[in-house]
């Protein structure tokens, strides 16, 4: 009866026991649950912190990136209405030089006309023109190795003034050039040309004959 009893008593120990330990598990589950819970509703808590800053960073970042497509767009334009007048202000200055050359060309045209009536005019292009092939025939022949020289004095150069040599003279037996006889060249004149002695500029030469050897 005794030894039953004993028996049952550490039955009764080892039940109690057991539930304490069970009870300490339970406990301690319980424990790792919410402890586990807390640490996930903080894991939420920043990682949806987190969501809404890279949210924040994003429509910060498109607000910047808009801003500079703005101003980007400001500076084409502003670059494209630049070149446009200096497209325009080039096409106004060819035009204006273009107009200025036709002016130009139009009053050569007209000044040649008019100097192509002119018998003066005429005359002085043809001596040009003749002086101009004389000059590019002596450059041809200095090219081909030739000797240039001045044309050939023509006959009976310097005695113009000789009644002999003169024909006008001997059809009308009157001087060409306003003498009534010839007046011969001498090497050296007996006369002294002194200027300023008289006041009227015709006289401004005073002929003083040199006689005797005296002047």
């Amino acid at each position: 009866m005794a030894a039953s009893v004993q028996e049952g008593s550490e039955v009764v120990r080892l039940n109690h026991k057991r539930t304490r330990s069970l009870l300490k598990k339970e406990r301690r589950k319980k424990k790792r649950q919410i402890l586990a819970r807390l640490r996930e509703a903080e894991e939420n808590k920043q990682h949806v912190g987190t969501e809404d800053e890279d949210d924040g960073d994003d429509l910060q970042q498109e607000i910047e990136r808009q801003r500079l497509h703005e101003e980007w767009l400001a500076r084409e334009q502003k670059a494209q209405e630049e070149f446009q007048l200096k497209m325009e202000k080039e096409e106004a200055a060819r035009r204006r030089e273009e107009e200025e050359r036709k002016m130009i060309e139009e009053w050569r045209q007209q000044e040649l006309k008019e100097k192509e009536k002119d018998p003066e005019q005429v005359k002085k292009r043809e001596r040009e023109e003749a002086v101009q092939k004389l000059l590019d025939e002596a450059e041809s022949q200095l090219e081909n190795g030739g000797v240039w020289h001045n044309p050939e004095a023509p006959e009976g150069y310097g005695t113009e003034k000789d009644r002999a040599n003169c024909p006008f003279y001997l059809k009308t037996g009157a001087c060409r050039f306003g003498e009534s006889f010839l007046f011969p060249i001498p090497q050296v004149l007996p006369q002294a040309l002194l200027p300023f002695l008289q006041p009227d500029y015709a006289h401004s030469w005073y002929v003083c004959y040199i006689r005797d050897g005296a002047v």
